[in-house]
C-alpha cells in the first residue's frame, strides 16, 4: 500500500486540505471556512475547489467543507447531501458529479485499480507500508536503547556507587569523615524540607502554585460537571480556531510568496 503525501492549499478565507487514495479507491478533499460565506457561497466554493482537483488528479473524490472549529458545515437541507462526490468515467470522457454518495458498482472499475492511481499521481511524494513499518521499529528501537541506558546509569548509581563509597571509606579515614559529613548534611536538608523549614526557590515555590491551583480546579469541576464540559468542548474549539488559522496564514504567506 503506498501512502502518497497530502496536499494543502490557501484560497480567499479558506484552505484545502487534498488526500490522494490510500487504502482505497477514493480521495478526499476538506475545505476548511475560516470567515463567514453564505450557504451559496459555500457551494459554490466546494464546487470549484472539486473541478480543481478532479481535473488534476482524475481519481474518485468526496469534498466536505468544515468550519474553524472542525466541525462538518452542513448543507443537505440545500443540496440533498453533506458531500460532493464525483469520478471520471474514461468511457464518457468526462466527469460525473452530484451532491450525493456513489456507491462502487457506479464507479468504473478502470479508475479503481491501483495501476491507475499510480499513472494518475506519478511524481506525487508516497511512502510504502513497509518503509513506515521499518521507520517506527527503528525508532522504537532508538528510544528503547535510550531507555535502556537509562536503567544501567540508574542502577550504576543506586548499586554501585554505594559500594565504591564504602570501599573508599575502608581505605581511607579522612575519605569516610568526609562522606559522613556529606550524608549527614543531606540527611538535614532533607529533614528540613520535609518539615517546611528549608527555603524554597522560586522554581518549587511555582510548581507549588501549578499544583495547588490545578486541585482547585479539579473541586470546583467536581461540583459543577456540566460546566466544566462546556469549558473543555470551549476550550477545544479555541485551539481547533487557533491551529486552523495558523495554518491558513502560512499556506496565504507561501502562496504570495510564490506569486
Amino acid at each position: 500500500m503506498k501512502l502518497r503525501t497530502s496536499i494543502k492549499k490557501s484560497g480567499d478565507g479558506y484552505y484545502v486540505e487534498y488526500c490522494p487514495t490510500r487504502s482505497s479507491y477514493l480521495a478526499s478533499l476538506s475545505i476548511t471556512l475560516m470567515t463567514d460565506y453564505t450557504p451559496k457561497e459555500m457551494v459554490d466554493i466546494i464546487e470549484r475547489e472539486f473541478l480543481y482537483w478532479i481535473d488534476k488528479y482524475p481519481v474518485p473524490l468526496m469534498a466536505s467543507a468544515y468550519n474553524s472549529k472542525e466541525d462538518l458545515i452542513r448543507l443537505e437541507n440545500i443540496t440533498g447531501c453533506n458531500q460532493y462526490c464525483g469520478f471520471y468515467n474514461p468511457e464518457m470522457k468526462e466527469t460525473i458529479k452530484a451532491w450525493k454518495l456513489f456507491t462502487s458498482a457506479d464507479i468504473p472499475d478502470a479508475v479503481k485499480t491501483e495501476e491507475y492511481q499510480d499513472k494518475v499521481y506519478e511524481g506525487l511524494p508516497y511512502k510504502c507500508s513497509e518503509q513506515l513499518k521499518l521507520e517506527v521499529d527503528k525508532e522504537y528501537r532508538r528510544n528503547a536503547k535510550i531507555f535502556k541506558g537509562f536503567n544501567y546509569l540508574w542502577i550504576f548509581w543506586v548499586v554501585f556507587i554505594p559500594v565504591i563509597i564504602e570501599i573508599f571509606g575502608f581505605c581511607s579515614v579522612t575519605l569516610s569523615i568526609v562522606l559522613l559529613i556529606y550524608c549527614f548534611i543531606g540527611a538535614t536538608i532533607k529533614f528540613l524540607k520535609m518539615t517546611d523549614r528549608w527555603k524554597k526557590d522560586k522554581k518549587s515555590l511555582e510548581k507549588e502554585e501549578d499544583n495547588r491551583l490545578k486541585e482547585h480546579h479539579h473541586y470546583h469541576c467536581l461540583l459543577n460537571p456540566e460546566g466544566f464540559e462546556r469549558l473543555k468542548i470551549e476550550n477545544f474549539d479555541r485551539e481547533s480556531r487557533e491551529k486552523n488559522i495558523q495554518e491558513y496564514n502560512k499556506l496565504k504567506t507561501e502562496y504570495t510568496s510564490i506569486k
